[in-house]
């Protein structure tokens, strides 16, 4: 929870690869904790991205979360 209230959302957001750290959103789709991410995404076999994300609710959103690293394969 954020400020004792319940997590409403989160914001996903993805780097440009190659240790960018410009982060956009990403829409990729949910399904419970899991995402997926498709080259309609922006993502490319043979990069490194960076992604990380913050809970929404109503009082407002978290702080980000650490930067996760992933390598992307063919």
């Amino acid at each position: 929870s954020i400020g004792g209230t319940k997590i409403t959302s989160y914001t996903l957001e993805l780097d440009q690869g190659d240790l960018n750290t410009n982060f956009s959103p990403v829409g990729g789709y949910s399904t419970g904790n899991t995402y997926t991410f498709t080259s309609s995404d922006g993502i490319t076999a043979g990069k490194i991205y960076g992604i990380w994300f913050k809970a929404n609710n109503i009082m407002g959103s978290s702080e980000y979360s650490e930067i996760l690293r992933v390598g992307v394969t063919n």
